[in-house]
């Protein structure tokens, strides 16, 4: 059932838990897949595919269907000066050392985080999103305005211990949502750029029954595309301080310890919008994008959009 908006009302949580089992299943078949790119199931998809028709409705811009849609990941260079990025990277090795809190038990031999890093680091690292490269292909990717759902900062270290997103896997969000990534230090095949794979290629690895979920995920997939007859052609971008990455964060991909040194990055997830992204900041707060980073809203529309589910 839905509103005068095109969202949904809310389904009672007893209701939610007896049907969770069957929407499951139900998401994780291949045809499900190959439709929405994550396991969510039709109910999470189609309420995100009304929403991204409302902003679009709201205020439409052109949309490109060439760019990160089809490729799966693209590099805007130079969006912050390198002079600039050095600095953020500086002030962040400082507040790591000053904070025991920016340690995690089950991720201490692969990174360290920044809390709050629009407060601590400063507005330059939300500024990017006025470059105007950077904002009119975000703008194409959605065809319509678009917001920060959330953003968070951390430092990657090398370790050859790796598990969580050091392994293949798909972060298993709703569709119509994109994954932005600021490099504040240089990130090339020796210093921990991501690895991804092709939509397609994702595809099918997951016929193949390789679906990146926790419990199963591999640090190496060459083995697996062998048994299956698949093509294995993981690719990487060569970032540069101060560049920034645009990537479909259900497309199979994973995170590499730098071999040397440390790579320095903060990622964002971005949802389509009604209004610019600046003024929804404004009228929500630092906190509001700050305060828990992960997961996704159940429901995309700004009055409702609480972090309550996570990534699978």
């Amino acid at each position: 059932m839905q509103n005068e908006t095109g969202s949904s009302y809310p389904i009672h949580p007893i209701f939610q838990k007896a049907v969770r089992p069957f929407t499951r299943w139900y998401g994780s078949r291949p045809n499900q897949f190959e439709k929405y790119h994550n396991k969510l199931g039709p109910r999470v998809n189609s309420t995100y595919l009304r929403y991204a028709e409302y902003c679009r409705n709201q205020h439409a811009c052109p949309r490109d269907d060439d760019g990160v849609r089809s490729q799966g990941s693209i590099l805007v260079p130079e969006v912050l000066q390198t002079s600039v990025a050095d600095e953020l990277s500086r002030k962040m090795g400082s507040l790591i050392e000053n904070d025991e809190n920016s340690v995690s038990a089950n991720t201490s031999q692969l990174m360290r985080s920044v809390h709050r890093p629009a407060s601590k680091l400063g507005t330059s690292v939300l500024d990017i999103f006025h470059n105007p490269i950077l904002d009119g292909g975000i703008r194409e990717f959605f065809g319509s305005n678009y917001r920060i759902q959330w953003m968070d900062c951390y430092r990657s270290l090398p370790t050859k211990d790796v598990s969580h997103a050091w392994l293949w896997h798909s972060d298993n969000v709703p569709c119509e949502t994109l994954k932005v990534m600021l490099h504040l230090t240089d990130a090339g095949e020796h210093r921990g750029a991501t690895q991804f794979m092709s939509l397609g290629d994702t595809e099918a690895y997951y016929r193949a029954g390789y679906r990146g979920s926790r419990s199963s995920r591999r640090e190496n997939l060459d083995q697996f595309a062998q048994q299956h007859s698949l093509p294995h052609r993981p690719f990487h971008h060569d970032a540069k301080a101060g560049d920034v990455m645009l990537f479909l964060n259900n497309a199979l991909h994973k995170a590499v310890p730098p071999q040397t040194s440390f790579r320095d990055v903060l990622t964002y997830l971005l949802l389509p919008n009604p209004i610019p992204w600046d003024k929804q900041l404004a009228c929500d707060g630092l906190e509001s994008i700050e305060f828990n980073p992960g997961g996704y809203p159940q429901s995309p529309f700004p009055e409702q959009a609480i972090n309550v589910n996570r990534a699978a």
